[in-house]
């Protein structure tokens, strides 16, 4: 088979479709089941291109095992935790470790290498949480560097020089956070993506675990990684420990390492050569991407490294297209002159651009900024992957108005002050009111008085005239009183979501799709998941803590990706995010000195040479760094399909000479054949822009109708209906010129209509993308109760993990809990279906979050476990007297149905003496009528037999169930079992049934069903044709 293989593959060179073709090879030729091979890839992205593309083959691949590194092991961290009791705890972000770290700063015994009072403390705590990271990509664990530090104090290692003296003190410091970090995890249940890489290590290495390799290694017999250059030492390590027989091909290219950060380092490719001697090698070296002058100039660019091993590649188009480096005058000039090319090109209807064909990439999230703001400006939809800032969002800054004032209602006159402002209260009274707040606080200093204006809307200045729009205002502070006293006694995610999702229209205003909606939407879910995050590791937490954190995120570099998803804009990034991307027209700018390559600086923290476990660069870290930062010039350029402009402002601030990238004055970028070289200066100033021929009129028309939309999805009716009466009074004075002829008593003289057009015409929506949905029985499930709130959780994305608090659903946690107990206490290696009582309440503790039940009284609780107790008793009973032999339980399948793939798991499979096939699916409910024949999941299931297509079982002889069944342990004896003959016929009837639902899904049918489910529904106070919902307030 040529195993084992290595593919170095340059830019453009088809990595994707090697390992395309490999799987093609081994299937057909090489006696490889799909179900044999395993593809690992570095992102979620990647492995959903992978997928695609081999369905485009025309491979099946429901049976393939095609994940990202952590999709990968945290799934088997969960099927394995009955062994090791690894990966039970929730995952946090690091956003959480850092606002951790920074809120624990004065917990840390720092030496004096580290001065807490620093303005730049933010940055040296981050360069802790990231080297800490970089220790566990490489297998230290922190008593390792501890005892590392030890030995180099005692003398025991000696020092090499003054500046490593430094250094050890300086991982003293990491050291200490690195110890703490792990106490805090553990403390709080919670684990990072770095825990799921290093606790999978653990499991495939444990003595004691020797069957869990056994049976990985049954399963594949063959292993595919792509992106081999950003795999780190602790990534390559598992793999090796899944390959037989050297059945393994890494497809990669050294020239695009840029995840040293992340641990990845160019000589795994030796590692590679050192771990499989006997290896294949091949060279892919023609580029398909590229232009010409994009390949033999970024092939000199890599020239500029002596170290680096020489490739001739060269490029399959035949295009005469330079590289266009501009010499822009300032940095506003650089923002011009790419708006000013991206206008063009968009505006140009011989060339046919969209936006999503173009890129703009920088070394730093900050670097893009002022571009995607500007692009913004002109309506140019942009994918802005930048510095999280979530202030910048105008829906976060009102729901943070509004959490201010629940938090201090007597402190908060300036957060009131733009709530009035939102609501339509003119400027005058805004400032009456606040005149008569400064009236009445004056010489106090218990608040500044301006909610207590609102309360009585009176005035101690006699020569103040009266406050006016006296309704609309007391309307407001009705409504900011209920929040304030909802607020009391509530956690923290029930009260983000009252506000936010049943007070307001905050959430309900950007779920439509428009790329301005689609932005909003996504900051505000990571709000609610940064909410639901920081209730997690602090169950007590309250907003005051919530907006501290928030304040502290806000002093870290974190990438956010707002708007990243959206179908057709302009993608603003940092070079890492385009990793693996293309565009027709890409823009590199900031290509200057301390920009790229950036500053060299000696604060970053790497493995010692003495402890390290894998191969250790030649080079020294300064050469290192300044290779890599080489390197991801290189990847930025050859993300090119068509045309590459490469900017760098010629003068800084103050009109000071700057010169080119040191990467660049090595091209001779003003007489290379491969360079066209311009100097750009545009007509911008600061006091010019452009400006929308708007009439004052129209402005006024356009802020009255938005004002009556958000009053009433607010329920403020009586501001709609002055907002209905001023609209018009501007229609009449449209008409006439004057509003002397208004009346609105006339006006508001209406006869009631029964009949209300519902249905909106149109067809599908180009903005969004269903190409790359994934199925299971419960998205076809939640399509059939209501499309539109499939495509709230399905297309929009829009359920997070603080989805209605109020209506938290124990019965859910129930089922949820009794699935993973029966599995975990079926052991995999005596399937024979007979569970002690004992055993199992033993695993129910033991698998039991109280968590779960932060908003429920601890009654509740207790009746919960009582009632998971009884259904396991009777679960038992029944296990005891089944004649039939377990073979699988949460067996997973993957099947292709409409050509989209389905993921399920069956909850039991058992094969009947006589050698037949049933299979068991458990219900915790009790619902008053039961119909197995036509039940979905039972079906797919049984198709799923058909297909004989289960992950690590395979059927012998005819794979159709003879018998499908219900089982509900809740019920009365005698009513707990549903059998169903399975047939044919009514198998293929409900998957016809299914493929129907994926059609209607492709073009984009997504109808509302208003009804009483809407009652329960995740969605209910967002969507339009919900009913209205009453929340009780908690007792």
């Amino acid at each position: 088979m040529g195993s084992p293989l290595l593919v170095e593959a340059g830019p453009g060179s088809g990595k994707t479709e090697v390992i395309t073709e490999r799987v093609k090879f081994l299937t057909k030729h090489g006696g490889f089941n799909p179900s044999e091979i395993l593809c690992i890839t570095f992102t979620v992205k990647a492995a959903e291109v992978m997928r695609n593309r081999l369905e485009d083959d025309g491979i099946d691949t429901s049976q393939m095992t095609i994940l990202n590194y952590h999709a990968f092991y945290h799934e088997l961290l969960e099927k394995n935790k009955s062994y090791t009791g690894l990966g039970n705890a929730k995952i946090v972000s690091r956003v959480t470790l850092l606002v951790w770290a920074l809120e624990n700063i004065d917990n840390f015994n720092f030496n004096d290498e580290i001065d807490i009072s620093q303005n730049s403390i933010s940055e040296e705590i981050e360069a802790i949480i990231d080297g800490i990271s970089t220790f566990r990509d490489s297998l230290l664990s922190s008593d390792e560097l501890q005892d590392y530090i030890d030995k180099k104090k005692s003398g025991a290692l000696s020092y090499r020089d003054a500046y490593e003296v430094i250094y050890v003190k300086k991982l003293e410091n990491l050291a200490e956070v690195y110890r703490k970090c792990d106490e805090f995890k553990k403390r709080q249940d919670v684990m990072d993506f770095d825990d799921i890489i290093g606790l999978t290590y653990l499991l495939l290495t444990d003595p004691t675990t020797k069957h869990v390799v056994k049976e990985l290694q049954r399963i594949y017999k063959y292993v595919l990684i792509d992106e081999f250059q950003d795999n780190n030492f602790a990534q390559f390590e598992i793999a090796k420990q899944l390959v037989t027989d050297g059945n393994i091909t890494a497809v990669g290219d050294s020239d695009q390492s840029i995840y040293r950060f992340q641990g990845a380092y160019p000589q795994i490719f030796d590692d590679f050569r050192k771990s499989f001697p006997d290896c294949n090698e091949i060279l892919l070296d023609v580029n398909f991407r590229n232009p010409p002058s994009v390949v033999e100039l970024s092939t000199e660019l890599l020239q500029q490294d002596p170290s680096r091993t020489p490739k001739e590649l060269k490029s399959h188009k035949t295009s005469s297209e330079k590289v266009h480096i501009i010499g822009c005058n300032m940095r506003h000039d650089q923002t011009d002159y790419v708006k000013q090319n991206i206008q063009n090109l968009l505006n140009d209807k011989k060339l046919k651009v969209s936006p999503r064909d173009i890129a703009v990439l920088s070394r730093m999230q900050a670097h893009g900024k002022e571009i995607a703001e500007g692009l913004t400006a002109l309506g140019i939809p942009v994918n802005y992957v930048g510095k999280s800032n979530i202030y910048s969002s105008p829906s976060a800054r009102t729901l943070f108005a509004y959490l201010r004032i629940v938090t201090e209602p007597s402190h908060s006159g300036i957060q009131i002050t733009k709530i009035l402002r939102d609501h339509g209260i003119t400027e005058i009274n805004i400032s009456k009111i606040n005149r008569e707040a400064n009236n009445r606080a004056y010489e106090k200093t218990d608040g500044d008085y301006v909610l207590d204006v609102l309360s009585d809307l009176s005035s101690s200045d006699p020569h103040m005239s009266e406050i006016t729009q006296q309704d609309q205002i007391t309307e407001l502070y009705k409504k900011i009183k209920s929040m304030i006293e909802f607020s009391n006694g509530n956690n923290l995610t029930r009260i983000l979501f009252h506000i936010g999702r049943v007070e307001t229209d905050i959430f309900a205003n950007v779920f439509t799709d428009s790329f301005e909606n689609y932005v909003e939407r996504s900051v505000l879910l990571d709000i609610e998941a940064n909410a639901s995050e920081l209730e997690y590791i602090k169950s007590n937490a309250t907003v005051k803590d919530f907006l501290s954190y928030i304040e502290k995120l806000e002093n870290f570099d974190v990438e956010t990706d707002q708007g990243v998803g959206y179908n057709n804009s302009v993608q603003v990034s940092t070079i890492h995010q385009s990793k693996g991307k293309q565009f027709d027209y890409v823009f590199v700018i900031d290509v200057s000195p301390r920009r790229l390559p950036m500053d060299y600086t000696e604060k970053s923290y790497y493995v010692p040479p003495e402890i390290s476990k894998g191969l250790i660069p030649a080079e020294d870290p300064k050469a290192y760094f300044i290779n890599e930062e080489r390197r991801l010039l290189y990847v930025a350029m050859t993300r090119t399909k068509t045309k590459l402009h490469v900017t760098y402002p010629t003068h800084q601030k103050g009109g000071h000479n700057s010169m080119p990238s040191k990467f660049l004055t090595p091209l001779n970028i003003e007489k290379n054949p491969n360079i066209d070289f311009e100097i750009f200066t545009s007509a911008f100033t600061a006091t010019t822009g452009t400006a929308t021929a708007t009439s004052p009129v129209d402005v006024l028309k356009k802020e009255k109708r938005e004002l009556a939309i958000k009053n009433i999805r607010e329920g403020n009716y009586k501001s709609v209906l002055d907002n209905l009466i001023d609209l018009e009074k501007i229609s009449v004075y449209e008409e006439t010129q004057s509003t002397d002829g208004f009346e609105a008593e006339k006006f508001l003289e209406v006869k009631s209509d029964d009949v209300v057009d519902k249905q909106l015409a149109g067809g599908t929506i180009p903005t969004i993308n269903v190409t790359n949905l994934r199925y299971s029985y419960n998205a076809f499930n939640t399509y059939e109760g209501c499309p539109l709130a499939f495509k709230f959780a399905r297309v929009w994305k829009a359920q997070s993990s603080s989805v209605d608090p109020f209506a938290k659903n124990n019965h859910v946690y129930i089922g949820t809990v009794f699935h993973t107990v029966v599995q975990r206490a079926a052991d995999p290696n005596d399937l024979d279906g007979k569970h002690d009582h004992a055993k199992l309440v033993e695993v129910l503790e033991d698998e039991w979050d109280t968590k779960q039940f932060l908003y429920s009284p601890k009654k509740e609780e207790g009746r919960a476990i009582e009632t998971v107790k009884e259904l396991l008793e009777v679960y038992q009973e029944w296990s005891e007297k089944n004649p039939n032999k377990v073979i699988g339980v949460e067996v997973e399948f993957n099947i292709t149905i409409g050509g989209k793939l389905v993921k399920g798991y069956i909850d039991r499979l058992e094969v009947t003496p006589e050698g037949k096939y049933h299979v068991v699916d458990y219900k915790t409910g009790d619902p008053s009528t039961v119909d197995a024949e036509n039940d979905t999941q039972l079906n797919l299931y049984a198709e799923a037999c058909k297909r004989n297509c289960l992950k690590g079982i395979t059927l012998k002889g005819n794979t159709l169930p003879e018998q499908a069944m219900l089982f509900f342990p809740k019920k009365d004896k005698g009513h707990r079992e549903y059998p169903y003959k399975v047939d044919t016929g009514k198998v293929d009837e409900v998957i016809l049934h299914l493929e129907e639902t994926i059609k209607k899904v492709n073009a984009h049918e997504f109808p509302p069903k208003p009804g009483i489910a809407c009652n329960y529904c995740d969605f209910k106070t967002v969507c339009e044709f919900a009913a209205p919902v009453n929340i009780k307030k908690r007792r």
